[in-house]
């Protein structure tokens, strides 16, 4: 359960990154 915590963290963390860089025209 912790594990699958961690990755669905991990993910969101991706997410928001990505959509930082889409936010600031990088991409």
């Amino acid at each position: 359960s912790c594990n699958f915590s961690k990755k669905i963290e991990n993910h969101f963390k991706a997410f928001d990154l990505t959509f930082f860089y889409i936010n600031n025209g990088f991409i």
